[in-house]
């Protein structure tokens, strides 16, 4: 069951208050995503709890465990650049600690490893296809996904105001509904998906081929299939070297400028101790 929501911010409160997350739960989180990750889960009342990453940038497997205590609720997976990882351990660890796992597809439409696709792990899976996404809109939209037809309920009435049969209120609630232009465009563009992650793959395997192997970049791996919403390097002496490529006019980001604990709205609350 998938439902077209206004945002993936959007998705990912929704899922979270479909999981009856709430004030005084703790959502472990990676501590590597974009903000709505944690904004999410400081909107629905809950804290968010820092685990740390591999350097494939996805959340370490080894250290959740250790992370987890009983106000532990859910845990929220990001396949970050649109890398995705198997986790059948994970699904396997949630099920036996009775937590939901919820996955953060934002970046991850049309990955696969082992002809699993992003959004098959968890719960629920949260995609946001804004024009900056794989699968694009040209304004904000998104969607939550599950496999669960009364979570589907569910969330079909909390992004029409809490509403049965848009009238009747149960759960009171905000106005998260996906804009009907946005959902026409996103039937249009998912005709030609298929093109555009081959040509997204082609111009990875460009750059896997001419860039130095002094640099670490992103795994290529049988079975498994990479969007590369960004193409994302780590390096020694950052800075310098996009001054250098600056000069030759090429361009390049970093993705993302502040860690967590450094913004001023989520310093208090973000808990990498925890």
């Amino acid at each position: 069951y998938t439902i077209g929501v206004s945002s993936g911010t959007n998705a990912l409160y929704l899922a979270l208050k479909a999981s009856g997350v709430q004030s005084g739960d703790h959502v472990l989180v990676p501590c590597l995503s974009w903000l709505s990750t944690f904004t999410a889960v400081k909107r629905i009342g809950a804290e968010p709890v820092g685990v740390d990453i591999k350097e494939d940038l996805q959340i370490d497997l080894n250290c959740i465990e250790k992370k987890i205590t009983k106000k532990t609720k859910a845990i929220i997976i990001v396949h970050f650049t649109g890398y995705l990882k198997n986790y059948d351990i994970l699904k396997k660890l949630c099920k036996r600690k009775k937590i939901i796992l919820i996955e953060d597809a934002a970046q991850s439409f049309g990955s696969k490893i082992s002809n699993k696709p992003s959004g098959s792990f968890g719960d629920f899976a949260c995609f946001s296809m804004n024009p900056m996404k794989v699968l694009a809109a040209i304004g904000d939209a998104g969607t939550v996904s599950t496999n669960d037809k009364y979570q589907s309920k569910k969330l079909k009435s909390f992004r029409y105001a809490g509403t049965i049969n848009k009238e009747l209120v149960f759960y009171p609630e905000l106005n998260h509904k996906i804009d009907t232009l946005q959902s026409i465009i996103l039937l249009e563009n998912l005709k030609f998906f298929k093109k555009l992650i081959k040509k997204r793959i082609g111009n990875a395997k460009i750059y896997e081929k001419n860039l130095t192997n002094k640099i670490i970049k992103p795994p290529f791996r049988d079975n498994f299939q990479h969007v590369y919403y960004t193409y994302t390097i780590l390096c020694n002496k950052r800075d310098k070297l996009k001054n250098y490529l600056n000069k030759k006019n090429i361009e390049t980001s970093i993705q993302h400028p502040y860690l967590i604990y450094e913004h001023p709205g989520l310093k208090s609350s973000f808990n990498t101790k925890k």
